[in-house]
């Protein structure tokens, strides 16, 4: 009697633990919807919340949903996928899919960082070390958020700085390296080629004009390569982009590997490359006002 009865309060304790877990969705592409009662659905956008044990469906071309339960484990469903209880699809996967599959939905899903601020301004490794300038007049701009920048080997970079208060100001700058390359702009940021960034070791880009607007004036530009375990997952990520153009979510995890590493520059260079995409423009708009946010503004 007593083993029945302690069988019925773990089933009871279990019942309860599974309605209560909640899933969150942390990216969605496609038609993602719930269903309500029989034969009503609801549609499910990005940081909706609902049961573990509501029945989903994911529909469209070129579908993709990540999903966060309880704030801890996540699942990631490709393709379309028929009227099923989120609960069952996730023992499915856990059962059916290789550890090496595993590992990679894990840490892919991770770089969505659903349960913390995206903190674009604060990613480590911005700076290699010097944060503060060595004169800092608060009437005047930033030229860039730090005097020393890394970027990547082998890639785009942007340099970015903060917009002068004057009207239609032109900026000029000068690369210095084997053979200067100067700019014109009237836009707060260049592009530099992967070409010409390839001849740094290091090197500089100063502002010419106006440099009265601005604290410092130069930025050094210094090369680098990713870890060993993280230049794994950009690949894996690049070719997900070449086998799946259309898929967001994979240019969006691979510009958040670059940020997560440090190289703000270059990872800046993809939300341009990137940009026609509505769900990475989404993504640069934020990732422009938490920048001048994090260190033009409070400075």
């Amino acid at each position: 009697m007593k083993q029945v009865l302690n069988l019925i309060i773990l089933n009871i304790l279990f019942i309860q633990f599974t309605y209560a877990q909640t899933a969150t969705v942390i990216w969605v592409e496609g038609d993602l919807s719930k269903e309500m009662d029989e034969g009503n659905w609801q549609r499910l956008k990005k940081d909706n919340e609902f049961n573990f044990i509501d029945k989903i469906k994911l529909t469209g071309e070129n579908a993709l949903a990540i999903f966060r339960i309880s704030g801890k484990n996540d699942i990631e469903i490709n393709g379309n996928q028929p009227p099923s209880i989120l609960k069952d699809i996730y023992q499915y996967k856990n059962e059916n899919t290789s550890n090496i599959e595993q590992t990679n939905s894990s840490w892919f899903s991770q770089l969505f960082s659903y349960n913390t601020n995206e903190g674009f301004g604060d990613v480590a490794g911005v700076s290699r070390g010097n944060d503060e300038f060595e004169v800092k007049d608060l009437s005047k701009k930033q030229f860039s958020f730090h005097n020393e920048v890394d970027i990547l080997k082998n890639h785009d970079a942007v340099i970015y700085w903060e917009p002068s208060d004057e009207n239609d100001v032109i900026y000029r700058l000068r690369l210095e390296i084997l053979d200067d390359t100067t700019y014109a702009t009237k836009d707060t940021l260049i592009n530099i080629s992967s070409n010409l960034l390839n001849e740094c070791i290091p090197c500089e880009i100063k502002i010419l004009r106006p440099t009265q607007t601005f604290n410092n004036t130069k930025v050094t530009l210094f090369l680098g390569d990713l870890p060993e375990l993280a230049s794994d997952k950009l690949s894996f990520l690049e070719n997900k982009i070449i086998d799946h153009p259309n898929i967001s979510a994979y240019k969006y995890a691979k510009i958040m590997l670059l940020l997560q590493e440090g190289f703000i520059a270059t990872a800046h260079s993809y939300f341009l490359k990137y940009l026609d995409d509505s769900a990475i423009k989404i993504a640069y708009d934020n990732f422009l006002k938490e920048l001048n946010e994090s260190y033009f503004q409070n400075n």
